[in-house]
């Protein structure tokens, strides 16, 4: 199978991400792309040594910091994640190192690099790998002093000023557009964190589902739409019944297990514009788009019939299986306020359990209706 050039960096910037959850996912990538630029600014800089100021032990000597970066993906498929980071940063300092101190003269600015290395520290390490990002930052610093005050012979100081200052003039834009990079990469880091921390305010960690909160948010957007369409919403509580029994007599690592295999049958038994959540306890709430009071009952029917079949391993891993008793409630009119509509359901709800539990029960003003094992009005 052959392969692009565009196709294999796009293969290196997604190496060994696949199986990372989204926040570790969007990091390695970034460090993938730190390793893929570093290797394509070294392949252009061999080309330079060797076609344009003619130096084939500089040429020969940079395709060996090509071979790093590269090998950079190496490590990362075999070793630990700090593994190859501390491999890339390293090839990143001697690399710098190497050139500024015995490569090109002071004017030519490349010891400036340095200045792309900090940052780079900072994005490659963690907070808990803050120790290997100081000792980084101290040998960029001391590469820096190095080159400054150290009057070591140079590689290139036999070139005409005119290839120094094009070297200067190159070497301050790819430092531009690494620390841009860099940043640009630092601030998606924090959207994404701060993305999945407001994922994680609405969203209940036990069943995954949306919590109260998350529920309410969802659930207000979806009614402000059925408002401006003219369609219906229709709500459908949902109550797990004997629940406290089954944590006395199981344990709550068993009611847990429980609780997260109903969310998973609701869950699975709506459609996508439906909003599920757990409302607390043992009680979930589905807000149904474009529903009737029928048309809930229907789909609450159904949900009692799913989670009926449910199984989970009690504490001496037996199967167990458990019922819900249902409150549906509609809105009456495009003007009645959604928590007036949750609370009919509510009502619904506890109604449902007073006539035995394991029913689904709708509230006015539509006409109560009672479904038991089947449909009934």
């Amino acid at each position: 199978m052959h392969h692009t050039p565009i196709a294999l960096l796009k293969q290196m910037y997604h190496a060994q991400t696949h199986h990372l959850p989204e926040v570790e996912r969007a990091k390695l990538r970034v460090v993938n792309l730190l390793a893929v630029l570093g290797l394509v600014l070294s392949l252009v800089y061999t080309a330079l040594y060797g076609l344009v100021f003619l130096s084939p032990v500089a040429a020969g000597l940079n395709a060996v910091f090509v071979l790093g970066y590269a090998a950079y993906f190496v490590v990362l498929r075999h070793r630990t994640g700090l593994a190859s980071r501390l491999w890339l940063t390293g090839v990143y300092v001697v690399q710098i190192a190497m050139f500024g101190l015995w490569g090109f003269p002071r004017e030519s600015g490349f010891h400036l690099f340095v200045i792309a290395g900090i940052p780079l520290a900072f994005l490659v390490f963690g907070h808990h790998e803050r120790w290997w990002r100081g000792l980084t930052v101290v040998a960029l610093l001391v590469v820096f002093y190095a080159t400054e005050m150290l009057d070591t012979p140079k590689l290139f100081s036999h070139l005409p000023q005119a290839y120094i200052r094009i070297s200067y003039l190159t070497v301050i834009p790819l430092i531009t557009v690494l620390v841009a990079v860099v940043l640009q990469s630092f601030l998606n880091e924090l959207h994404q964190r701060d993305d999945a921390l407001r994922l994680l305010a609405v969203t209940d960690p036990l069943t995954g589902v949306a919590n109260r909160r998350g529920l309410l948010e969802r659930a207000e957007g979806m009614e402000s739409q059925a408002r401006r369409m003219g369609m219906p919403l229709c709500v459908v509580m949902v109550d797990i019944d004997h629940f406290k029994a089954v944590n006395d007599q199981h344990g709550h690592q068993v009611g847990d297990r429980l609780l997260a295999a109903v969310a998973r049958a609701l869950r699975d038994n709506i459609r996508k514009e439906d909003a599920l959540g757990r409302m607390g306890g043992e009680e979930f709430a589905v807000v149904l788009f474009n529903a009737t009071l029928a048309e809930g009952l229907n789909t609450a029917e159904h949900l009692r019939r799913q989670v009926g079949v449910v199984q989970v391993p009690d504490d001496k891993l037996r199967p167990m299986s458990c019922t819900v008793s249902l409150g549906v409630a509609a809105q009456a009119t495009t003007d009645e306020l959604l928590s007036r509509t949750l609370a009919r359901a509510d009502q619904a709800l506890y109604r449902a359990k007073a006539q035995g539990r394991n029913r689904v029960c709708g509230a006015p003003p539509a006409t109560a209706s009672v479904v038991s094992g089947g449909s009934a009005a």
